[in-house]
């Protein structure tokens, strides 16, 4: 699989494919599925709700903010202190591929938020490959690129339409 296979498939297709990378990262790694369901239900936000609005939440959440912004709270607008510690202790136990993967999402989320998508969006594409080489070097399943054709880089300027984790799932079954 390579990140040009990705072209044909919307922003938040593509957000969706890198959060199915780090939920088979999770079980590659043998974590608790259950430590990771406030931020994964967070990520998959991206692609039934206001970008933007998760654009600001999820920057509290990123492994760079959580782990790095620990002297002052009072900036927290959407994190409680307590799930913005239960972040900071998650992330301080699990590997940098994880880490990465998950700054890699909130990237390709954001890459042209406030821009137009032009190009296919190279950046995204970039931003996938790295996510793809993370993947490929520590023999972690990928999820099958097809399930996201649905999901076309033609629909809503690029953007795609919206869509649940369920809807992936539910269409590769039929």
């Amino acid at each position: 699989m390579k990140a040009m296979d990705f072209k044909r498939i919307s922003i938040r297709g593509r957000v969706a494919f890198s959060i199915v990378c780090l939920e088979n990262s999770i079980k590659h790694f043998q974590l608790s599925e259950l430590e990771w369901d406030f931020l994964l239900k967070l990520l998959w936000n991206y692609t039934s709700i206001n970008m933007g609005t998760w654009h600001y939440q999820v920057a509290e959440c990123i492994p760079r903010g959580a782990l790095n912004d620990t002297d002052d709270l009072s900036d927290l607008d959407f994190l409680s202190e307590t799930q913005f510690w239960s972040l900071n202790q998650l992330y301080k136990k699990c590997n940098n591929e994880l880490l990465e993967i998950i700054d890699l999402i909130f990237f390709i989320g954001i890459s042209d938020l406030y821009s137009s998508i032009e190009n296919y969006s190279p950046q995204t594409i970039e931003y996938l490959q790295e996510i793809l080489l993370i993947m490929n070097k520590h023999k972690i399943p990928l999820p099958p690129v097809n399930m996201f054709y649905q999901f076309s880089i033609t629909e809503y300027n690029g953007w795609g339409r919206e869509f649940t984790r369920e809807d992936v799932f539910r269409n590769i079954s039929n």
